[in-house]
């Protein structure tokens, strides 16, 4: 197996969108060797985080070209999906989520919107209705 050093990771690392077994491939190496490494390395670790983020970066420079161009779409998907949006109040839906700590469990409360809820509503129904076709069904067997 191929020795990793700084420089052939960060060759490796170029291009590959953060995918490890990519980075390994390149490297002639495994995974779990580059995760050694990146666990000797903290430096990696950030290097890998930023290569990540390199098709947000791209999508959201698309976004705000079509912003510029007064594309009402894009100012939907930017107020609307994006997590800096939902941060100022935009959004379909938001999540708040609470952790006791002690209890081990955590509480998320999720405020959906109007369409949501129909749809829950009706798959609930649905289900009972099945439930109460097939419990008739049985009775009526017997």
């Amino acid at each position: 197996m191929a020795k990793i050093n700084l420089k052939k990771f960060k060759t490796s690392l170029e291009g590959s969108r953060g995918i490890i077994s990519l980075i390994a491939q390149r490297m002639g190496t495994s995974r779990q060797a580059v995760y050694g490494y990146m666990e000797k390395h903290p430096k990696t670790k950030q290097l890998l985080e930023e290569e990540r983020e390199k098709p947000f970066d791209m999508a959201e420079s698309v976004v705000f070209q079509k912003l510029v161009e007064k594309d009402l779409k894009a100012a939907e998907i930017l107020l609307l999906k994006h997590k800096k949006g939902r941060e100022r109040g935009y959004g379909d839906h938001q999540e708040i989520e609470h952790s006791t700590g002690k209890e081990g469990f955590t509480l998320q409360l999720i405020e959906a919107t109007d369409k949501e809820i129909r749809k829950d509503k009706d798959e609930r129904n649905k289900e009972n209705q099945n439930k109460q076709e097939t419990e008739g069904n049985m009775e009526s067997s017997k």
